[in-house]
């Protein structure tokens, strides 16, 4: 199973720390000391030039390789599986991946001003880059792109841009003309040393935004602290690295008489320098210890704590071999005569030098292992049950029912599903107290899969209206149905069944043709209905079942009540609602279609089942999977290829739908003559003028005026070009590239504006909270801001909707909430378009 702390995890962690101080600490010791040092005796740079560049190119291919085996690595613990569809999700849905592209674009521009690349060199590599993320981008979406489509890469592009992820798209189409400018402009070699410490500091920076710092804030003083200490060990340790790279070399190169003094030198500037470093990685590392580890106990007994120490036992062991060249050799090379004996002090320093390098490596996997491992901080803050995979107490699923009006069941499986070893059925009345009258509980445990039989479990004594049945009753993997079927005294049986999927959600496992064709059958069959009922039960293990009972009539009708909740009509584009007994109306998103099946339209792994009864009606279960998600599901098949039932089991929550009434007298008329209400419609869009490439005309020529721009500095950078010619050039360029980015974020802000300041219809923001309790808390919380109760188990932490809420048009939000993103599910197949838009409306009202 894929884990952050998984050896090949570490590795790729520790290479990419080496590659990273290497690279910073290869820059700030030719720069500052051994050019200083060999120009000091007059000697011949070429051979460290040489040398020096060989470390840098070693170093900066280690880190963009570690970078991007870090990232598959991150979407195969996202998502078990490393594919264009898994690296977009972590690239395009998370903080993390946003950190991540910037990275890839400071390491691309330390590179090309490193290596001198030409500015068309440079903006040739980065296009090819931007394209490689579009490439991500799009696949990600479940598209399956070709070199032979670009066509179909354009438009699923424009499409994924008109659906939101501005900020990732300014990045990736912004970095190759921000390349491109950086190496035109920054020619002369002190410019182009500046700009390298500032982009390799700020590629430093990205590390810390990514540690356990972070958690207090991407600015906070612990991210800052944790960027001194990295910048600090970059210096030392990797201006180690750099030493010990060209020592041997040099030495050989230059003339004997130079040599004590070049690196008698050499040795005390250095030594100087990594105290400074010492100090500061000191100071720094007190600090950040005292955050991470508040007491001493956590010290000692804490996996982090106990890799900490072993950490600080190395840095000593360096800082005693540092003293030795500080105090000791480097005085000796300066008074040292005659050639035997300064080969006799240089054999033993470098024997030294290459050892402290040694053990530096070993500081870089043991600080690789820490940002791997969660803090003692983090362990102590969590409740036992989440605190460690090896000592956590086991989470119980909890599941809710309703067999009858006056009876409520809340289901107990412990100590998980996986290896459930008690269910326990807890039967109540409406207002939460114990039923007195409840003469026994059965449960019947059903695989899906196979026709294994059904086990029946009576539970006659209860404790507290809870009824107890203990065993393994899950032998198999698979989809599960268990009924719990309440039995009181002078009345009929009541029962209320709960899908159930236990084992690994993911498979590779090929579609039965069989199967797949008796799916493509039954979605013909249904979309021949004149009509159809149906009932609807929906459950997401936070509150109680939701019961909705719905009728069909071809080809636009649709009538539903909610239980307890509410009535609606959908009549091609008006959809019908009554509140408080009075009929209103209101524009739907999307005119309403019947019959629409698609069951074969995005399986995986489809299958048979078992075969039942339904109602003394044979049938044929057919069993497959959510090609991209979690979620599993079951239909059940006649003989006349209609669909009975239908069940879907997703981690947070399941639904179970019976069909009925095929083609029976129903007729669906309109309540009220159709018209708009003074409520806005059920998703607004933006008022603003639209555009062919962004969907906004003004930010459409923002990108024509950058278009411009770049251009206008291709010729700046022509070779003939004469030095003031080539300033005013790039003057008009950049000048051009600003009012570019002004119009671009002028229009995303006006957008915005009227995003924010669009009405709310507080109707049916109303209706929208119980949709939103029932669905979203979980795991965005009872205020949206991405802090449920299921929050801290998720891979992904959930989005703050405060913030989303009024940065989108309702179009991009209704969107989301019906294909779903990141470790959020699909809810088209759960919630109506009237619900959806009754919860955006609730959304909006909490983010005000």
């Amino acid at each position: 199973a894929a884990s952050e702390t998984a050896p090949l995890a570490i590795i790729a962690r520790g290479v990419n720390l080496f590659a990273l101080l290497a690279l910073v600490g290869a820059v700030f010791f030719k720069d500052y000391l051994l050019t200083r040092s060999l120009r000091a005796v007059h000697a011949d740079e070429s051979r460290a030039e040489a040398r020096w560049m060989q470390l840098a190119a070693l170093a900066c291919a280690l880190l963009l390789a570690s970078e991007i085996a870090r990232l598959a690595l991150q979407a195969n613990l996202v998502a078990d599986g490393i594919n264009p569809q898994t690296i977009s999700q972590v690239l395009f849905d998370s903080r993390l991946g946003t950190v991540w592209i910037l990275r890839f674009i400071l390491i691309a521009l330390a590179a090309f001003l490193l290596f001198r690349f030409s500015p068309r060199a440079s903006i040739l590599v980065s296009v090819l880059g931007a394209l490689l993320l579009i490439f991500l981008y799009y696949g990600g979406l479940g598209n399956e792109p070709s070199l032979a489509s670009l066509g179909a890469l354009v438009n699923a592009f424009i499409d994924s841009w008109n659906k939101g992820g501005a900020l990732h798209h300014l990045l990736i189409l912004g970095s190759p003309f921000l390349i491109f400018f950086v190496v035109a402009a920054f020619q002369d070699d002190k410019t182009r040393r500046f700009m390298i410490a500032v982009l390799l500091a700020s590629l430093v920076f990205t590390f810390s935004l990514t540690g356990h710092s972070a958690a207090q804030g991407d600015f906070s003083l612990g991210v800052f602290v944790d960027f001194l200490h990295l910048l600090a060990v970059s210096i030392w340790v990797g201006g180690l690295f750099a030493f010990a790279w060209t020592l041997t070399p040099i030495w050989n190169a230059l003339d004997a008489e130079k040599r004590a003094a070049w690196l008698g030198a050499l040795v005390g500037n250095f030594s100087r320098v990594a105290l400074v470093s010492v100090i500061v990685l000191a100071l720094t590392g007190v600090y950040t210890s005292l955050n991470q580890i508040p007491t001493v106990a956590a010290l000692v007994e804490s996996l982090y704590g106990q890799t900490l120490l072993v950490k600080i036992a190395l840095f000593a062991l360096m800082l005693n071999l540092g003293a030795i060249h500080l105090l000791v050799l480097g005085r000796r090379f300066i008074f040292t005569r005659g050639e035997t004996n300064l080969a006799r002090l240089f054999a033993i320093f470098r024997a030294l030098i290459i050892g402290e390098a040694a053990i530096g490596l070993l500081v870089i996997a043991f600080a690789g292992y820490l940002t791997l491992t969660p803090p003692a901080r983090s362990l102590l803050a969590q409740p036992p049950s989440v605190a460690s995979d090896n000592s956590a107490a086991p989470r119980n699923l909890i599941l809710y029912g309703k067999p009858a009006r006056d009876l409520n069941v809340t289901l107990t499986i412990s100590p998980t599903l996986a290896s459930a070893q008690e269910f326990s059925a807890r039967i109540t009345d409406d207002a939460g107290k114990p039923r007195s009258d409840i003469a026994r509980v059965i449960f019947e445990f059903t695989n899906l899969e196979e026709d294994t039989g059904t086990t029946r479990v009576n539970v006659d004594a209860a404790r507290d209206a809870r009824f107890i049945a203990a065993g393994n009753y899950f032998p198999l993997a698979g989809m599960w149905r268990l009924q719990v079927i309440v039995r009181r005294t002078g009345v009929e049986d009541v029962a209320v069944t709960f899908p159930l999927f236990v084992g690994s959600t993911k498979t590779n496992a090929p579609n039965d043709a069989r199967a797949l064709e008796l799916l493509k059958q039954s979605d013909a069959a249904m979309n021949q209905l004149k009509t159809l009922r149906a009932t609807q039960a929906l459950n997401d293990g936070a509150n109680a079942v939701v019961m909705t009972r719905f009728e069909y009539q071809a080809p636009d009708r649709l009538h539903y009540e909610v239980a307890n909740e509410g009535e609606s009509i959908a009549i091609l584009g008006t959809q019908y609602f009554r509140e408080n007994g009075a009929w209103s109306t209101r524009a739907r998103a999307e005119p309403f279609k019947f019959p629409d099946f698609n069951y074969a339209a995005f399986p995986a792994a489809v299958k048979m089942g078992r075969a039942e009864k339904i109602d003394d009606t044979a049938t044929q279960i057919v069993r497959f999977a959510s090609a991209q998600g979690d979620a599993q599901y079951a239909v059940w098949i006649d003989d006349a290829k209609r669909v009975r039932q239908f069940t879907m089991v997703a981690p947070a929550h399941y639904m179970l739908q019976n069909y009925f009434d095929f083609d029976a007298p129903i007729k669906i008329d309109a309540p009220i003559a159709p018209g708009i209400s003074s409520a806005p419609s059920t998703v607004t869009k933006s008022s603003r003028l639209p555009g062919l490439i962004t969907g906004d005309l003004q930010a459409d020529a923002a990108i024509a005026v950058l278009i411009v721009a770049v251009g206008l500095g291709l010729r700046a950078a022509e070779k003939n070009r004469a030095r003031k010619s080539r300033v005013i050039w790039l003057m008009v360029a950049l000048a051009l590239i600003g009012a570019a980015l002004f119009l671009y974020a002028d229009a995303i802000n006006a957008a915005q504006y009227q995003y924010s300041n669009a009405p709310i219809d507080e109707t049916r923001a109303a209706m929208g909270k119980s949709v939103y309790e029932e669905n979203c808390a979980a795991c965005h919380g009872a205020r949206g801001r991405g802090d449920g109760a299921l929050a801290p188990t998720l891979r992904q932490t959930p989005a703050d909707l405060a913030q989303h809420a009024f940065h989108h048009d309702e179009i991009y939000l209704a969107a989301i909430i019906q294909r779903g993103t990141g470790a959020m599910p699909a809810f088209r197949a759960k919630l109506s378009d009237e619900e959806i838009t009754n919860v955006i409306q609730y959304i909006r009202l909490l983010a005000r």
